[in-house]
């Protein structure tokens, strides 16, 4: 029982008590008497009396009259008490509705079992060709000898050529030497990596061939300075033209010599005649190496 229920409770005995105790009144004097009590119970705190009216109205009670008093003794004037009931009701402005409570939320937790993905990476084709240059021999270059170094920096890895000729690679470099023929020469170099891919590069270089001076018309010529000698032992000097390098030969009985024919085209020697016979000339016969020959006289002077 709430503290609500307990006061209007105590108040509704309240009533039925004064109505017991309350003396028997004329009959004239009864609405007013009971308009006193009412007046008097009403004078009651408002807190009370509201709070009897509430619990009656929500305990669905109605106060019932009293029993009838005793009938009084004969020659005493009967009196009848009237209990007035009120008959307005206090409704609650607001009525009070228990608010469901929801059941405990339950939780399910689901363990979604761990699965291992396996991704292959595919490495996408290497379709890049390779770095390539030649930085030796400039383009248009000019050269005075057949053999010539080509050389530049490649692709680590990668392989140079220049035909059918493979060029050394090392640490990025490369080199090789080629042949050049007179006149222009075009130079094409590819080189290839580990993949396939290929870069080629050419350089243009000319090779100057000195001309030859042109052959010179040669003459065999043989001369002599003397023609006797009284020296002992007797000589003579020869001298000519002819081809040069070629080889001149002076021959007799009593004395030969031979000498080369310079580059100029010139010759000069001097031939000893050690077993010639004095005052006697004879003959000495200078030849080239065609066989041709020029014929002189020598005498030794004995004096």
């Amino acid at each position: 029982m709430t503290a609500l229920d307990l006061r209007a409770q105590r108040a509704a005995a309240g009533i039925r008590s004064s109505v017991a105790a309350s003396p028997a009144t004329p009959a004239m004097d009864l609405r007013g008497a009971a308009r006193m009590r009412f007046m008097t119970h009403a004078s009651m705190g408002v807190a009370a009396a509201a709070a009897a009216v509430a619990a009656f109205v929500i305990m669905g009670s109605v106060i019932q009259a009293p029993s009838p008093a005793p009938a009084p003794p004969a020659g005493t004037a009967s009196t009848t008490t009237t209990v007035v009931t009120p008959t307005t009701s206090l409704t609650p402005s607001t009525t009070a509705v228990p608010t469901p409570v929801p059941p405990p939320s339950s939780t399910t937790t689901t363990t979604i079992p761990a699965t291992t993905t396996s991704t292959t990476t595919t490495t996408p084709p290497d379709t890049t060709p390779p770095a390539f240059k030649i930085l030796s021999p400039e383009h248009n270059q000019t050269f005075e000898v057949e053999v010539v170094t080509f050389s530049g920096t490649v692709e680590p890895g990668a392989t140079v050529f220049a035909g059918r000729y493979e060029a050394t690679v090392a640490g990025g470099e490369w080199s090789i030497a080629l042949t050049l023929i007179p006149g222009r020469n075009t130079a094409t170099l590819v080189a290839t990596d580990a993949a396939g891919n290929q870069t080629s590069a050419t350089v243009v270089v000319f090779l100057e061939v000195p001309k030859e001076n042109p052959p010179q018309d040669w003459e065999f010529t043989a001369n002599r300075v003397n023609g006797s000698s009284t020296k002992n032992p007797p000589y003579d000097v020869y001298w000519g033209t002819g081809k040069p390098g070629t080889a001149i030969q002076i021959l007799s009985e009593f004395g030969s010599g031979s000498v080369e024919v310079d580059a100029e085209g010139g010759w000069e020697v001097k031939v000893y005649f050690p077993t010639a016979p004095p005052n006697d000339e004879f003959v000495v016969k200078v030849k080239d190496f065609t066989g041709a020959k020029f014929t002189f006289g020598f005498t030794y002077i004995d004096i």
